[in-house]
């Protein structure tokens, strides 16, 4: 049985790994499931992290919260966008923040050849 969340979120980084930090995310909202993760993306890979044929977190399939910050710039496809063809630019060391959607896919796309580090903060139901 899903455990209602209803929590402020502090975001901190480590400074030799993620270079901006804290950042505070004020959130009054519940939901089922709420998590926040780093994940790695090797150079120039396509991910789907909820959603799709063989997402990263399969935990939630509705997202009603969704943070992502990357450490390099990245492209994030939302709603059945695909992030690699269509998506949108999210740059280096930035955050797009979404408090009060009804999403079911999310995808990034990591533009460079570089591995980047994206943390995402994400809140929904299973």
């Amino acid at each position: 049985m899903p455990t209602q969340v209803k929590a402020h979120t502090r975001v901190e980084a480590l400074q030799n790994a993620l270079a901006f930090g804290p950042w505070d995310f004020f959130d009054n909202d519940v939901y089922d499931e709420m998590f926040a993760a780093q994940i790695q993306l090797t150079g120039l890979l396509f991910a789907q992290i909820i959603g799709g044929v063989s997402p990263s977190i399969t935990a939630i399939t509705e997202v009603q919260f969704l943070a992502i910050i990357p450490d390099q710039t990245i492209m994030v496809g939302l709603h059945g966008v695909h992030a690699q063809s269509a998506g949108f630019t999210l740059n280096a060391n930035r955050c797009i923040k979404i408090g009060t959607g009804s999403l079911n896919s999310v995808s990034v796309y990591n533009t460079t050849t570089v591995t980047c580090n994206v943390v995402f903060i994400v809140g929904g139901t299973g």
